[in-house]
């Protein structure tokens, strides 16, 4: 929920100002969104087509140009030094946005035809090609840092479009934050159906309409409204939203730590996991009240249903 509305606003503020029409990033959120709620409730073929072909372009397009700039430039420029201590969690909390998608996989699984052999051969070609287009990206960025003041993704591409390049920059990057958003959306709805049916969660969430949790969607576009809406009207930020989803974030993989604590039993993973938890406790401290505030409600809300077991299946 918190992490849908800064990416569609993201995706707004990257779209090019010579597309924009007069409208702000805010209102292309608004109309991403619909989009996006569209294309949801068309069915996971449609989605995975879209994105399949939406991030192919991009890794080849960033890739390509990348590559052809280091050739250009023959000389490699290295990282520059890390951040300082102030910037570190700010910054590894960014990071974590890296590899927090990695985790809908298996939200996917029950719709592969062999979960079993195309999901394991999936994640691996995925982190083959998502590490090159990193280093690739990475490395041509800090290259050509030399020629561009202010290097973007449209340095990268420049020496494939030239002067269009900001506008196929722009394109393809609001491009890339639908399609992150459709299929971690898409994945949420789905998880949230399965629960529903296992009696986990209310059973109003259970129904889909040819095996697209429509009620799901709907419900989580509504409050990504509501979100937008409440930007909009200033009455929240950008930056509280991303530090409210990095809280959930956060939370969910203490859980997942809980869980192996559990599951593992004694022996050296349990000093392993404490370490883990102490990191992402830290993390914690730079959560925003918005971010705790829902984090709270989901809190009471499990404990009453714990509580209460005829409210799930309600």
């Amino acid at each position: 929920m918190f992490g849908m509305v800064p990416v569609l606003l993201t995706a707004g503020r990257l779209w090019p100002s010579a597309l924009s029409a007069g409208l702000s990033p805010s209102a292309w959120a608004g109309l991403f969104l619909m989009a996006t709620i569209g294309l949801l409730l068309a069915g996971l073929v449609a989605v995975g087509r879209l994105a399949l072909g939406l991030s192919s372009l991009t890794a080849l397009l960033l890739v390509a140009g990348g590559g052809l700039g280091l050739i250009r430039h023959r000389a490699l420029a290295w990282p520059a030094p890390v951040p300082g201590l102030p910037a570190l969690g700010p910054t590894l909390l960014l990071l974590f946005w890296a590899v927090v998608g990695w985790e809908v996989v298996g939200n996917y699984a029950s719709q592969v035809r062999d979960p079993g052999r195309t999901i394991p051969r999936a994640g691996l070609i995925s982190v083959a090609a998502v590490s090159l287009v990193y280093l690739v990206t990475t490395l041509a960025l800090q290259t050509l840092a030399g020629t561009d003041p202010a290097p973007t993704l449209a340095t990268v591409l420049a020496p494939l479009f030239g002067r269009a390049a900001e506008l196929v920059a722009g394109l393809l990057s609001a491009g890339l934050c639908l399609v992150s958003v459709l299929m971690f959306t898409g994945a949420v709805t789905r998880m949230t159906a399965q629960r529903a049916r296992d009696g986990a969660l209310p059973g109003w969430w259970a129904q889909a309409a040819h095996s697209t949790p429509h009620r799901g969607i709907l419900t989580l576009g509504g409050t990504a409204t509501l979100l937008l809406l409440l930007v909009h009207r200033g009455a929240l930020d950008l930056a509280g939203l991303v530090l409210s989803a990095n809280l959930c974030f956060l939370g969910n993989a203490l859980l997942g730590l809980a869980a192996a604590w559990k599951i593992l039993g004694p022996g050296r993973p349990r000093g392993v996991i404490l370490l883990l938890a102490g990191v992402l406790g830290l993390l914690l401290t730079q959560g925003h009240p918005l971010g705790w505030a829902g984090f709270a409600a989901i809190t009471a809300a499990t404990l009453v249903r714990a509580r209460f077991p005829q409210i799930a299946t309600s």
